[in-house]
């Protein structure tokens, strides 16, 4: 499921690409409208995207995967980059692809508001680009992609517990957090924020009585 959301958020990419070189067929001329068409897909064959992912845990790798299989579907060839978490690496990715004049970058970003500045730069040198995973402030150059409303799914979890907690502990509990904000902290207090913000609409006597940052299995 995840590839295939990436790979359609990657074929937006790539039909943006080819509208870009389209020329005009010839329609007087069936071997002018053939050239059109030999040139189109040669263009098409000669397109270079990057796909950036941000960790290398399994949804990361998964969005990797996606990232390649849509582009070699859509006949292009792909770069990909791996930012490590790290802000300043992801704009140090962006800024090595706008030199190399890629022509497009499918990316996972990093911050909602933090990450806009360089891609916003890569879409002024006409480098098109496309998101996953997350949306950005203020990004209306952004060609497609699809992302998470990370707040929305903390505050579906928190419907069914808080649903849970009124049914069958008569809204009273105590409450264990086990977050990631050391990973990723825009994200983790969306979705923490939004679930408690439902469970203590319905539940106000509800208690958090541990608040752990514990994305590592051994943590956790």
């Amino acid at each position: 499921m995840k590839k295939g959301l990436v790979s359609m958020a990657f074929l937006t990419l790539a039909l943006s690409l080819a509208a870009c070189g389209q020329t005009p067929a010839v329609s007087d001329s069936g071997k002018k409208e053939e050239k059109t068409a030999a040139q189109k897909e040669e263009k098409k064959a000669n397109l270079v995207v990057a796909g950036v992912v941000f960790q290398e845990d399994q949804f990361m790798k998964l969005l990797s995967l996606g990232y390649q299989d849509a582009a070699n579907a859509a006949g292009v060839k792909i770069l990909t980059g791996n930012t490590g978490n790290d802000q300043g690496k992801e704009t140090e990715l962006i800024n090595t692809y706008i030199g190399q004049k890629l022509d497009g970058i499918a990316i996972a970003p990093l911050n909602q508001d933090s990450s806009v500045a360089a891609l916003k730069r890569a879409d002024d040198k006409g480098v098109k680009v496309s998101v996953t995973n997350i949306s950005l402030t203020n990004a209306p150059f952004i060609v497609g992609g699809y992302t998470s409303d990370n707040k929305n799914i903390g505050q579906v979890t928190g419907k069914e517990a808080a649903r849970f907690i009124q049914e069958k502990l008569g809204g009273k509990a105590k409450i264990a957090v086990l977050q990631y904000k050391s990973q990723l902290p825009q994200q983790s207090t969306d979705r923490v924020n939004g679930f408690l913000e439902e469970v203590k609409k319905v539940n106000p006597d509800v208690k958090v009585v541990a608040d752990q940052d514990a994305w590592l299995q051994d943590k956790a």
